[in-house]
């Protein structure tokens, strides 16, 4: 079902409900270097524009200035897409960084020509689908073979431009910099209501640059259940590739000093509810 290409953009992802559990799957699982030097260069990305719920990105700033304080450093703002037109790698030419960073999107239609050729041939017809699924299909055809495979250079060069000129990397290949960024907005999704129809999500974007890690909960008015519940508000911490641990041991010590809870419970609710910004006891 998948070549080299899709691999090369296929990481692994996992869910934890504690960053204790995270940091022992990581060691035991990814070929990484441990450890808790952490570098004193925070990085606040201004390509991505603030939460426009305001109470969210209080939240969010509420997070920030805990790293800040642990680290005992300010917040540096930076432009990715500045920096890039500024200082760009030679093999991008005059691309801009939107257009070199183009979305992925031929492996979402032929990851499947082998189910749908096998459907017809079985069944005599073409395979159902529904209209999201369609509408992704539709976006993906335009794509060819050819593009794709620049594409998959061409974020190769991006990497590197990365973690060359955002990040860096010291002697020992642990990064450098943190970046700190928002990550999506804490909105219900009821599952009554119909999923809107898929567009294309640039590639450059907060939710294919980083690893993220959870903060607070933002309460909001059940139509469903007549109840007060919570979504959790996530933010992102990112730093050079290889830095897993880490980002993760960062996160447990920023968090416990705060006196901010590092687990997920089981249950309604995620994290003990508290009368605080967060709403986090």
């Amino acid at each position: 079902m998948f070549d080299d290409r899709d691999r090369e953009f296929d990481p692994a992802a996992t869910l934890h409900r504690s960053l204790r559990d995270a940091r022992s799957f990581i060691a035991a699982t990814l070929p990484v270097t441990d450890s808790t030097s952490y570098p004193k260069r925070l990085l606040y990305p201004l390509d991505f524009p603030p939460q426009s719920d305001s109470e969210q990105q209080a939240m969010c700033e509420d997070f920030y200035t805990i790293v800040e304080d642990f680290l005992g450093v300010k917040r540096t703002p930076i432009s990715i897409r500045d920096m890039w037109a500024t200082k760009p790698p030679k093999e991008a030419g005059a691309k801009t960084l939107q257009d070199a960073v183009w979305p992925m999107y031929y492996d979402t239609y032929h990851t499947f020509d082998n189910f749908r050729k096998d459907y017809r041939a079985a069944f005599g017809k073409e395979a159902f689908v529904g209209p999201y699924m369609r509408k992704r299909w539709s976006l993906a055809v335009p794509f060819t073979e050819e593009k794709q495979t620049g594409g998959v250079a061409e974020m190769k060069i991006f990497r590197t431009w990365f973690d060359e000129h955002i990040m860096g990397k010291g002697p020992d290949g642990i990064t450098i910099a943190f970046a700190l960024m928002p990550f999506g907005s804490a909105t219900p999704k009821y599952r009554d209501d119909p999923n809107k129809l898929p567009s294309i999500v640039p590639s450059f974007s907060v939710f294919y640059l980083p690893a993220i890690l959870q903060l607070p909960q933002l309460p909001h008015e059940s139509r469903v259940s007549g109840h007060t519940e919570y979504l959790p508000i996530v933010s992102t911490l990112m730093g050079a590739s290889g830095s897993d641990p880490l980002l993760i041991n960062l996160a447990q010590d920023v968090l416990q000093k705060a006196g901010w809870p590092t687990e997920v419970m089981m249950g309604r609710e995620m994290f003990k509810v508290g009368k605080n910004i967060r709403n986090v006891l």
